[in-house]
């Protein structure tokens, strides 16, 4: 019985501790291991969930204050929530725009297929694929870190960072268009 009330509260206890679904439209997988979850408003998603969204899907997630909208045809992996000093978000492919503020004593970072890029207390829109990634800093300061050459980067707000995989990482300004382009592809 002592386990079983153990286990009930620590199961209950970490549920706050997980990221949620605020809202979706068109088609939105969620995965974790071989489990399928049937993606519905208010639903938290364990550890490590893979979300793939169709040519039609976004979804809004969020964790604490830390706010993540998945544009279509984007496959991500939320990372574990909770007391981990360093999470990391696999973004695969596709786009994102996400509001990053982690909890205390937590360093947030997304993985691209090119660079690891700390996100925390930012704004920032990504896109990757196999051909390139863009990051787009609009609030704060991004550390972005190459992976095959371990060079560093500083992007400011209003900058971005524009990735090919055999040319030299290239800053650029985050035109006015791009910006409303993002906002359109992620906005749920």
């Amino acid at each position: 019985m002592r386990l079983a009330v153990f286990t009930f509260i620590f199961l209950t206890s970490n549920l706050s501790l997980a990221w949620e679904v605020k809202n979706f439209t068109g088609q939105v997988k969620a995965k974790n291991g071989l489990q399928m979850y049937e993606i519905k408003k208010g639903l938290k998603l364990p550890n490590g969930t893979r979300i793939i969204t169709g040519e039609d899907g976004k979804i809004r997630v969020q964790d604490g204050s830390t706010v993540i909208k998945v544009g279509a045809s984007t496959q991500l992996t939320l990372p574990p929530v909770g007391e981990k000093i360093t999470t990391t978000i696999t973004l695969d492919s596709g786009r994102i725009r996400g509001s990053f503020n982690p909890r205390k004593n937590q360093k947030l970072q997304v993985k691209t297929n090119t660079a690891l890029v700390g996100v925390n207390a930012t704004e920032i829109y990504m896109y990757s694929d196999s051909e390139r990634d863009i990051i787009g800093n609009l609030k704060g300061k991004l550390e972005v870190s190459i992976d095959k050459t371990n060079e560093k980067f500083s992007v400011k707000a209003g900058k971005g960072l524009y990735l090919l995989p055999l040319a030299m990482p290239k800053i650029i300004e985050n035109e006015k268009g791009k910006v409303k382009t993002w906002n359109k592809d992620t906005e749920i």
